[in-house]
């Protein structure tokens, strides 16, 4: 016999502007609390939503340190972008990569176009809804300090020829050619006695790129709150090697959050979260190690890189430089009212300001030309919101309840 969850049933979900209880949603809704995403040990948010969000097609972008991921909600848009709104702490279009997992109390996913629908069209591919963790009322001060190491290892689920073995196959190949194509000059070249088209070295360029990949996370809280006011401070250090040579990756994150009850009608709040990344990528890749051909040297008789095939080898390109310094701000001030009997108006102004500096260098030793060089961009972003909502909310007869709100925003 079928027994009803009472308990589930009256768990509020977070929707456009509010919440509601679970029973009284009629939208597709997806939501991960923030212990779930904490025992995963992601490096990233949404990386904690691949094995939890039913609906929603996540992959990483790359393996890289730092590289974000592709969310796909309700498909793609008429410019092929399938990119959701993210909405953080009430505020649409913050990055959620600014965030530190360990922060977050809860992400709600909203999938259908009935839940999306208050946010607009740029709602049409979606919408991620992030609830950071707060102060709780009347709770005695509290610190919490965690650290964890995690070790990522390549998974070889394939065999790569090397040596002998690959240019014996090389030749099979270039006869298997010549029965087809009789003039085929490369193929010719190969099966020549004492020919030189194939290299003599025994290059595993796959073991020479790779590194076992080390994450360290150490995140710092303290947290308390009153009758009058509560309080969160957070702090964090990420610091990640990928699995090639090259690639790494440190941030540091620090958040702010705390509301004080001027009246019992009144309350002010502030949301602020800060990180600077500090990013190194990687000019070449285990699938391009892997492919890269195993008859060639990594150095030539000179003692330098060789370079017999016009191009740098792998082991070469992880000294090129690929550097970004990524500074975040977000924050949010907010003012809450109780009008009257259950009208409450809330009023928030926020700010989403991103810096990047990029910095590129290629030896001259990587070039045939002998030349170095170099590039430097910067890239800066900045967005304000100014939010005006008015909600409504009665409960008559003990079994109905009307919940309205209105109203209007500035960006």
């Amino acid at each position: 016999q079928l027994k009803e969850d009472t308990e589930l049933l009256d768990e509020v979900v977070v929707v456009g502007y509010g919440v509601q209880k679970k029973k009284l949603v009629t939208g597709a809704t997806v939501e991960v609390k923030g212990e779930d995403i904490a025992k995963l040990n992601t490096t990233q948010a949404l990386g904690a939503l691949q094995s939890q969000s039913p609906g929603v097609n996540i992959q990483a972008v790359s393996g890289q340190p730092g590289d974000g991921f592709k969310i796909n909600i309700r498909g793609a848009g008429t410019n092929g972008n399938t990119a959701p709104v993210y909405v953080i702490d009430g505020v649409a279009g913050g990055d959620i990569n600014a965030l530190n997992p360990a922060d977050i109390e809860r992400i709600d996913v909203l999938k259908d176009a009935a839940s999306c629908a208050i946010y607009g069209s740029r709602a049409a591919n979606g919408v991620v809804i992030v609830t950071t963790k707060k102060g709780v009322e009347g709770s005695k001060p509290t610190v919490s300090f965690n650290y964890n190491v995690t070790t990522d290892v390549q998974i070889k689920n394939f065999r790569i020829l090397y040596g002998d073995e690959w240019r014996e196959t090389v030749r099979r190949f270039a006869k298997e050619t010549l029965v087809y194509d009789p003039s085929n000059q490369y193929a010719l070249e190969i099966l020549e006695p004492n020919s030189t088209a194939l290299g003599s070295a025994n290059t595993n360029w796959f073991d020479e790129v790779k590194q076992t990949a080390i994450r360290h996370n150490a995140d710092l809280t303290v947290s308390g709150g009153s009758k009058v006011s509560k309080y969160l401070i957070s702090l964090s250090i990420f610091d990640q090697q990928g699995m090639v040579k090259g690639g790494d990756l440190s941030r540091y994150n620090a958040r702010v959050s705390t509301e004080m009850n001027v009246l019992p009608i009144l309350r002010f709040g502030i949301n602020a979260n800060m990180s600077y990344t500090d990013q190194n990528n990687a000019n070449t890749s285990l699938f391009s190690a892997q492919g890269f051909r195993p008859d060639l040297p990594i150095y030539n008789d000179n003692g330098e890189f060789d370079m017999s095939t016009g191009q740098a080898n792998p082991v070469a390109n992880t000294y090129k430089k690929n550097h970004d310094n990524i500074y975040r701000i977000m924050g949010t001030v907010y003012g809450e009212v109780d009008i009257w009997k259950g009208f409450r108006f809330r009023s928030s102004l926020s700010g989403n300001l991103q810096f990047t500096e990029n910095n590129s260098f290629s030896p001259s030793f990587l070039s045939t030309r002998n030349e170095a060089s170099g590039s430097e961009y910067h890239y800066k972003y900045s967005k304000t919101v100014f939010d005006n909502t008015l909600n409504y909310n009665y409960e008559f007869n003990k079994n109905h309840v009307l919940d309205a709100v209105a109203g209007i925003s500035f960006e």
